[in-house]
């Protein structure tokens, strides 16, 4: 005979599917940026893997100057930045690794938006050169790896977003929350990892963050 539980069944909660998903990939890529204001370039590019493993992590010159906001956050002045190679120099490597590793990062959009306004600020003399092997190889190498980014990278705030489940937005409407709110409320321990208003210490508390997320699993 053929006895049926009561219990009733656990439902898996689909909202820490992504995070499960990151945790997951071996190939995973976290980045993350500091600039030079809301609406800047980049001045620090991180990449970590998911091991912790640093990729890729620079100290980059713009071609505009730190808004004092921006400064008094992350202790970076134009002076620290005199002399150091712009995002075009770097732009080979980086976008290698962006073009071929899942890529994630908190607060995706403005990660996206300022890496284009960087490259478009330096790129446009590269745009002309023609590439020894031809065109299309010059499309590959500064084209191919941010349509890549572009289209497959993803946001850890917007898959936080519900699981945070604060409805203080317009409406009732989802309000994101803060970097440093979702740390807190997940326990990501980061006494051990360099500061958050550098853009490696933050790659690192992403990281974190999406384990500790990804092993809480459906509990809560």
């Amino acid at each position: 005979m053929t006895h049926l539980s009561t219990a009733p069944a656990r439902v898996h909660d689909l909202r820490f599917a992504p995070f499960q998903r990151w945790a997951s990939l071996p190939n995973l890529a976290v980045l993350h940026t500091q600039t030079t204001g809301i609406r800047g370039e980049v001045i620090e590019v991180a990449v970590v893997d998911a091991q912790g493993k640093t990729l890729f992590s620079e100290r980059i010159r713009p071609c505009g100057l730190i808004e004092p906001g921006a400064q008094q956050y992350h202790g970076v002045c134009d002076d620290d930045l005199a002399g150091l190679p712009q995002l075009d120099h770097h732009w080979p490597g980086l976008g290698e690794l962006l073009g071929t590793r899942p890529v994630i990062a908190y607060n995706n959009d403005f990660q996206v938006q300022v890496l284009l306004r960087s490259l478009d600020s330096v790129m446009p003399r590269d745009w002309e050169y023609e590439h020894p092997e031809g065109e299309e190889a010059r499309w590959r190498a500064l084209y191919q790896p941010m349509h890549i980014y572009l289209t497959s990278s993803s946001c850890v705030m917007e898959a936080y977003t519900p699981i945070y489940d604060n409805r203080g937005g317009f409406g009732g409407m989802l309000k994101p929350a803060k970097f440093p709110v979702a740390l807190e409320r997940e326990g990501v321990y980061v006494d051990d990892l360099p500061p958050i208003y550098t853009a490696l210490g933050s790659a690192l508390r992403t990281l974190r963050l999406v384990q500790a997320v990804a092993a809480r699993g459906g509990t809560s």
